[in-house]
């Protein structure tokens, strides 16, 4: 049983941004894989090659099977002209990982899905970018709620990204899709 949620509720704009930035002969790293819907509708009009990473086997096209974010260290990223972070949740950990592999070259386009739900949590370490300490998320762990994405903005400010292009939906749940390029 596949235990992440997909939800691409906003396809046509995830497939729409992507296929903006892509062009023929990329390689992409699909970090949360999935059933590849994203990017096989770009690969049915652009010659590029997408290696997916999957918990479970038998999804999509070519894939890597374990967590994202053990498999990114001993990853070589030079190669990848994409990485593609569109998880359910809040892509915090995979992209430490991704900024923290040495190998990860300038120019490299980095696209996220950032989504939170009412009662989801922050994890600590991205919310203390904004100082807020882990005593005082203790105290009252949803009283931060509303600032998370300035937390994850700030994470990525402090690795050098310096621009990002978001779109922004609101819910349900706080979706935010967007792309960054590291520098």
């Amino acid at each position: 049983m596949h235990n992440r949620r997909i939800d691409n509720s906003r396809l046509e704009e995830k497939v729409r941004m992507r296929a903006e930035k892509v062009k023929d002969g990329n390689r992409i790293l699909d970090c949360y894989h999935g059933n590849g819907i994203i990017w096989g509708q770009i690969s049915a009009k652009k010659k590029i090659e997408v290696i997916g990473i999957e918990r479970e086997k038998g999804k999509g096209s070519i894939a890597l099977y374990g967590e994202c974010e053990k498999i990114i260290p001993r990853l070589d990223l030079s190669g990848f002209n994409i990485i593609d972070c569109d998880s359910w949740g809040i892509p915090f950990i995979a992209l430490q990982k991704i900024f923290q592999n040495t190998t990860l070259t300038k120019d490299t386009v980095i696209f996220y899905t950032f989504t939170q739900t009412s009662l989801s949590r922050c994890p600590n370490d991205l919310i203390a970018c904004v100082g807020i300490s882990k005593d005082m998320i203790k105290k009252c762990p949803t009283l931060f709620s509303g600032i998370y994405f300035e937390a994850f903005k700030e994470f990525l400010r402090r690795n050098g990204i310096k621009e990002i292009y978001d779109s922004y939906s609101d819910g349900p749940s706080r979706k935010h899709y967007g792309w960054f390029i590291y520098a």
